[in-house]
């Protein structure tokens, strides 16, 4: 090792002393001088060249970008559903035990007061809310995002862009004596197709409604209980189908075809036709097919029974949805 650090030394002391000589032997002679690098081009180490990189400034967002991500955060947010804060929610093995009248006292029902008139994004929210319970699949109502602007309005008059299951256009306000009610907004013929169910949630069982009703807001599921009706589809079906598809369902209409009042047989203007006459026999009290499926069916349409003036309240027949919420809940 001394050895080799000795000629090491001496090459270097000799490089020196030539060095030296060529200096003295040309002394006018420019020096060569080392320039320095810029620092980032001297650099090379991946760091260093992560930070020759200009960050890039954060873009700017239009103000109808930020409306859009506004409207997309709305669109998230289902207003229908019970708040998740304090635990709220009622236990669901507790509440699928229920009876109607003890739910109706859990969610201290007052059927007494004046309701509110639901806006549209409160129907579409019961519907996905009725969708995430049954299922896409066995829904009977498809799910619709839309955003309208809320109003404070007691009375709204429905836009094309909400889908319902009415024919006719038609307004919702407090009707004196009734609470909320239907009123035509135009002059209808007898016989005219008024309704025809297409936003008809159908519930196959008791424990899928209750669910359906454990999470709403308290308001709604107290309005769900006084809308619900049971209806028997086995008509439709065969044997078979029938154990198959439970033709008993609970209905529950999601748009404001749920505020027609009870106008009886007497001052009814809006149902079924039947007719008891054996010599001119007039049925449309059976059901209709629903486009593309073939598990279920829905309601046939509810018609004029008369001619109808516009701005006349339109009023049901209670007594033709009678069979009662009591087949499938207690």
């Amino acid at each position: 090792m001394s050895s080799s650090s000795s000629s090491s030394s001496s090459s270097s002391f000799l490089r020196g002393q030539q060095h030296q000589r060529w200096e003295e032997k040309f002394p006018n002679a420019p020096k060569k001088r080392k320039e320095k690098l810029p620092k980032a081009q001297t650099i090379n180490s991946p760091k260093a060249q992560k930070e020759k990189i200009p960050k890039k400034e954060k873009k700017q967002k239009s103000p109808k970008q930020n409306n859009d991500d506004n409207n997309n955060n709305k669109k998230k947010k289902n207003i229908a559903l019970r708040s998740t804060q304090h635990n709220s929610t009622p236990d669901a093995l507790k509440w699928v035990n229920m009876t109607r009248d003890e739910m109706s006292d859990e969610l201290e029902c007052d059927y007494e007061k004046e309701g509110r008139v639901h806006q549209p994004e409160i129907w579409i929210g019961m519907r996905e809310a009725y969708i995430s319970v049954v299922g896409e699949k066995i829904a009977t109502i498809q799910k619709q995002s839309i955003i309208v602007p809320s109003s404070k309005s007691t009375s709204i008059s429905i836009s094309l862009s909400f889908d319902t299951a009415f024919q006719i256009p038609f307004e919702v306000r407090q009707s004196p004596g009734k609470g909320r009610g239907l009123f035509a907004l135009q002059d209808v013929k007898k016989g005219t197709i008024l309704y025809d169910f297409s936003q008809t949630a159908q519930f196959r069982t008791g424990n899928d409604f209750a669910e359906f009703l454990r999470i709403l807001q308290p308001e709604l599921s107290c309005d769900v209980l006084q809308w619900s009706y049971v209806q028997d589809l086995s008509n439709e079906f065969t044997t078979k189908e029938m154990i198959q598809q439970q033709p008993l369902r609970i209905m529950t209409d999601l748009d404001p075809g749920s505020f027609c009042n009870n106008g009886g047989h007497s001052k009814g203007n809006m149902g079924w036709i039947i007719s008891n006459d054996d010599n001119n026999p007039t049925n449309n009290n059976t059901t209709a097919p629903i486009i593309g499926r073939h598990d279920t069916v829905k309601s046939a349409p509810l018609v004029a029974l008369r001619d109808i003036n516009a701005n006349e309240e339109l009023l049901c027949i209670y007594s033709q949805f009678s069979e009662g919420l009591s087949k499938m809940i207690k």
